[in-house]
């Protein structure tokens, strides 16, 4: 015993529990509550006894109230464990009553994950259609570019051929001048020439 109020038990030096302490000598017919021996004072008031008192003291020679305050003790653990029990089939039911709403939340969001993930896979088909058919385009704009810049080349060409034969013909022009003039002069003169004659 402790100055502050509190104890510890100990059987064989053992750190034990004050029910383990009251079990032991319980077993062995002495306790707080067993009067297995009875004073001489005490006698009286066992004869004056009421029935239910005189059945408590009875019981404590017999060693039946040790066995009863067990069963008392089972009794509160079964109702407690009863207790527990009846919450437990409240929460159960409570839980099963919300799962249904989750399970049909469940059950959108698995189609909505299913409906997202096909989609993803059509955004993923156009794009890669989308994508073809420019790289075709591309394709065929980039020959026809090829096409028209070989094109242009060829007309570029045969415009500078074109420019160089209109300058040589514009040089032998100039050149022959003098001959085309001496020979107008010449058909003039033989177109006169031609006139008196006749």
């Amino acid at each position: 015993m402790f100055r502050s109020g509190g104890s510890d038990y100990a059987i064989n030096g053992s750190p034990a529990r004050l029910l383990d302490v009251q079990e032991l000598l319980s077993d062995s017919g002495i306790g707080r509550e067993m009067h297995v021996i009875v004073g001489q004072g005490q006698l009286d008031s066992i004869l004056q006894a009421t029935p239910e008192v005189r059945r408590g003291f009875i019981e404590e020679a017999a060693g039946v109230l040790e066995r009863r305050k067990r069963k008392e003790k089972a009794l509160r653990k079964l109702n407690s464990t009863q207790v527990n029990l009846d919450r437990l089939v409240d929460l159960v039911g409570e839980i099963r009553r919300q799962l249904k709403p989750l399970g049909r939340q469940a059950e959108v969001a698995r189609k909505a994950a299913v409906i997202q993930a096909e989609l993803r896979d059509a955004k993923a088909r156009v794009l890669a259609d989308d994508y073809v058919v420019a790289t075709l385009s591309l394709e065929s704009d980039l020959a026809a570019e090829a096409d028209l810049t070989q094109r242009r080349r060829a007309v570029e060409s045969a415009l500078e051929s074109a420019r160089a034969a209109e300058t040589d013909a514009e040089e032998a022009a100039r050149d022959a001048a003098p001959a085309v003039a001496a020979a107008q002069e010449t058909w003039y003169a033989l177109a006169a020439l031609k006139e008196r004659i006749t």
